[in-house]
């Protein structure tokens, strides 16, 4: 029984240790898998409400473009009401970068996963995008909330 723990307990770190997860200098959120799958979120910090936004997200492995994930969707939600997320089925456009069409309504800190199925991975990066018009103190108390947990 010890065996089997000891065993389930290292098979998960190893799992949590597989993938990485970095937050780029263009806003973007940069995933990588240990098998070489690079899932980079590419979509603006800040968005103005009521306006249509291009959210897209870039499929690699090692250099090569991935042009045939198996699956890719955007969820997307405030966090002041996770209930009402939405998942957004993303299509290809070119060279392994997928994108979904999303209007913000509602100002807010917002998040975006991307739920990234290709080649018998599944890689979640996430990002904060924030709407309309968000205090300093806001951001500020959201920040320091993430932070502590």
């Amino acid at each position: 029984m010890k065996k089997i723990l000891a065993l389930t307990v290292l098979a998960a770190s190893l799992a949590l240790s597989a993938c990485s997860q970095t937050a780029s200098t263009s806003g973007g959120t940069k995933q990588e898998s240990a098998d070489g799958l690079t899932v980079t979120i590419m979509a603006p910090e800040k968005v103005p409400l009521n306006q249509e936004t291009v959210l897209k997200v870039e499929v690699k492995q090692g250099q090569e473009p991935v042009k045939d994930a198996e699956d890719i969707q955007f969820e997307i939600w405030n966090i002041k009401n996770v209930d009402t997320a939405v998942n957004v089925v993303a299509a290809h456009e070119d060279k392994g970068v997928y994108s979904v069409k999303n209007t913000f309504k509602e100002d807010g800190i917002y998040f975006v996963r991307t739920h990234v199925i290709a080649r018998n991975q599944h890689i979640m990066p996430k990002q904060r995008i924030i709407a309309g018009n968000v205090s300093e103190e806001e951001i500020k108390t959201f920040e320091q909330n993430t932070t502590k947990k």
